[in-house]
């Protein structure tokens, strides 16, 4: 029983290191290989595919991951008016930092019913916030969530041209008050 145990710690703990190793060399934006992966996690190759069955898989599971750490620091706050505005700013923030995931995502690298799943969990997230701060006045009322997925695919374009994340994060400020411009009521 403790072989199976330790076992399961070492898969664990090979797991978090190619999460970790392949989300430090995307986030660049370079398209590293297994083989580079697995170097930078101290791993063989075999082990990566172990754990994911190519690129898609790969980069999937890093997008998930990266929900449900967002998810989780949306949690751990409690909704107010300002809540919307702050949530669009830190997912912006997020995107200028590693945009690697809104890029895969956009060309089409992840799995249709996946990126369904990550868009459902995301209007979710939205979904209190928004409604708080249209209660607050603060944004159109007729604002809804395929509205707000619509901005955040415009913040991903805006984006799109920055070079480094200095100026992925410029852009993000500038594309955020454009559109809160457009979000406020009249």
């Amino acid at each position: 029983m403790v072989a199976k145990a330790t076992i399961r710690k070492d898969a664990l703990r090979s797991r978090r290191a190619i999460l970790d190793a392949a989300r430090k060399l995307l986030a660049d934006g370079s398209e590293p290989s297994f083989a580079e992966i697995a170097d930078a996690a101290g791993v063989g190759q075999a082990t990566v595919y172990r754990h994911f069955e190519d690129r898609r898989d790969l980069l999937g599971a890093l997008a998930e991951e990266a929900m449900t750490q967002l998810e989780e620091r949306v949690a751990a706050k409690a909704v107010e008016a300002g809540s919307f505005e702050r949530l669009l700013r830190s997912v912006a923030a997020e995107q200028a930092r590693d945009r690697t995931l809104t890029v895969a995502i956009r060309r089409g690298e992840l799995e249709p019913a996946r990126v369904r799943r990550l868009t459902d969990r995301a209007r979710a997230l939205f979904r209190e916030p928004l409604a708080t701060a249209q209660a607050a006045g603060l944004v159109r009322p007729q604002l809804d969530l395929d509205d707000v997925m619509a901005v955040l695919a415009m913040l991903a374009g805006a984006l799109a041209a920055a070079g480094d994340e200095r100026q992925r994060g410029e852009a993000a400020a500038r594309a955020l008050d454009v559109l809160f411009d457009g979000l406020r009521p009249g």
